[in-house]
């Protein structure tokens, strides 16, 4: 992978990482100021409040992985090994890359690791 391609790819990756970092941030200000718990009055309300914390934690730790994901990718740039599959160690496709730029695996390796996840 040339230089220019690195450096669009690192772009890539910085946006990526300033716009999920900004979501944490709203969403942690917004539950700080907005506690369902509090606001519950009955146990309807208890259920609806367990149910927005519940989602907030996952969403939350999602943006957690793919920054992970996405300072990995970093420092595979700075090293020289970004593009490379995790697994196999064949480069990862171009599309691929740009459709999903901190991605640790090729395509086929993706689909080998979904499928014996489930």
């Amino acid at each position: 992978m040339d230089k220019n391609l690195k450096n669009n790819f690192r772009a890539k990756l910085l946006t990526i990482q300033k716009e999920l970092t900004d979501k944490l941030n709203k969403e942690r200000l917004f539950f700080q100021n907005h506690n369902p718990f509090q606001e519950s009055k009955d146990e309807g309300d208890m259920g609806e409040a367990t149910l927005e914390s519940e989602l907030e934690r996952t969403s939350q730790k999602r943006i957690y992985q793919l920054l992970e994901l996405i300072n990995q990718s970093l420092k595979k740039i700075e090293i020289g090994t970004y593009g490379k599959c995790e697994l196999c160690q064949r480069e990862i496709s171009l599309e691929r890359l740009e459709a999903v730029p901190y991605t640790p695996f090729c395509s086929e390796c993706q689909k080998r690791t979904e499928k014996t996840s489930q």
